[in-house]
């Protein structure tokens, strides 16, 4: 109600969205519910849901596990806070950040207990486990259809500032897969390319006959939306995260709930049941650990990954062995994606051979995944760079990448 009214007395409006039907499935809407109902449905079913046995037991394990009390500190409380960026979105209980900075010392000491209890009884509050879908039309694509839109979910900053705090007590005890640069500290997508560039370039630049390099870069369908929460739980039972923030982060996970919101109509909530919270601030860490177990790759095959994009490398002076050598590996991987509920689509993956042979620049990769030809293309885009299978190409980018880092 505050901010309404500030904006009220601003004259600041809501800006709507051109009033035209969208289709979902084939079937045009034009009811603002109605739309605001079928974007819901399109943005939290994102696969079927299936139970199992070992489910039960997990839920068990986290259950018995004996926490001892855990108690937050005035200073971390104010910390959090404070390094919280400020932006204008309200979660589901219409509470911004700004909020949370003008608190005086009564009420956050009266937020730090609410937090200590939250934490040791593991009694969360269910607005805390409920977020609010914002659509958001994709740049270049049509407005009438619901396939064009995205996501943007927005949580209550005070769930969210008890994650900041305890951030730390998962992220420094949990495994580190050594491929993985995305959300970790002294990487980034630079690091990643930076790896990638010189493994290609230092091929090239061997004595004849020089190492030809095979990259393939894999596509993962909504990793995020798609992690199996059971399945996470069970890999966050084995690391050495204090048990009461297993405890919490179990049951965080569990019975969440979204609705999303068009022009100022509210869709029905529904229950999410897969995926880690989107704009959590656990959620990134969260992920890596989901995919910390991803196999390791073989002595002559090479690993890098940001987030869910990983990309594979086998170099040799042999193009079909470079491609043997990487084969075993992708059906490892495949494996592990089908284990852990996740998709691995080969048609919107890529491979890419680095030569400086003239006579294989158009050749044809043959790499599959799931049976699934890999396209082969000359100019693969890896973590948002297109990459050349030229030399001179390379050179300059190892030198760009080399200074961003150093920078």
């Amino acid at each position: 109600m505050l901010w309404n009214t500030i904006s009220a007395l601003s004259n600041k409006k809501t800006k709507s969205l051109p009033n035209a039907s969208i289709k979902f499935n084939g079937k045009y809407l034009s009811s603002h519910q109605q739309i605001a109902n079928a974007f819901n449905k399109q943005f939290i079913g994102v696969c079927k849901h299936s139970t199992h046995k070992s489910y039960r037991k997990i839920n068990k394990e986290i259950k018995s596990l004996n926490s001892s009390e855990y108690i937050l500190s005035h200073e971390q409380l104010i910390k959090a806070i404070k390094d919280s960026s400020n932006n204008n979105s309200t979660g589901p209980d219409n509470i911004n950040i700004k909020h949370l900075k003008h608190l005086g010392p009564r009420a956050l000491d009266y937020l730090l207990n609410l937090y200590n209890l939250v934490l040791n009884t593991n009694i969360i509050p269910m607005i805390w486990k409920t977020a609010k879908i914002i659509p958001i039309p994709k740049p270049n694509k049509s407005v009438n259809e619901g396939s064009s839109y995205r996501s943007i979910s927005l949580l209550s900053p005070i769930p969210k500032t008890l994650e900041k705090i305890i951030l730390p007590s998962l992220s420094d005890n949990i495994p580190q897969n050594i491929s993985q640069h995305g959300f970790k500290k002294q990487h980034s997508t630079s690091t990643a390319l930076h790896k990638i560039n010189e493994t290609i370039a230092n091929g090239l630049n061997k004595k004849q006959p020089a190492q030809r390099s095979v990259v393939v870069a894999l596509d993962m369908s909504k990793a995020f939306d798609t992690v199996n929460i059971h399945k996470l739980t069970s890999k966050l039972l084995l690391t050495d995260v204090p048990d009461t923030i297993k405890k919490f982060i179990a049951n965080y996970l569990r019975g969440r709930q979204a609705y999303t919101v068009y022009e100022n109509k509210t869709s029905k909530q529904k229950l999410i049941k897969f995926g880690v919270p989107q704009g959590g601030v656990l959620s990134p860490t969260l992920f890596n650990l989901y995919l910390s177990d991803l196999p390791n790759p073989p002595e002559n095959v090479q690993l890098e990954s940001f987030a869910d994009d990983l990309t594979t490398i086998s170099s040799h002076s042999i193009v079909a062995q470079a491609e043997s050598n990487l084969q075993p590996y992708l059906d490892k991987i495949y494996n592990w994606t089908v284990e852990n509920n996740l998709s691995l689509n080969a048609d919107k993956s890529t491979a890419t051979l680095f030569t400086l042979d003239q006579s294989e620049t158009d050749k044809k990769l043959n790499l599959i995944i799931n049976n699934v030809l890999i396209p082969t293309v000359q100019h693969p885009k890896i973590l948002g760079l297109t990459f050349d299978p030229k030399l001179n190409f390379l050179q300059h980018q190892k030198i760009s990448l080399t200074k961003q880092i150093m920078d």
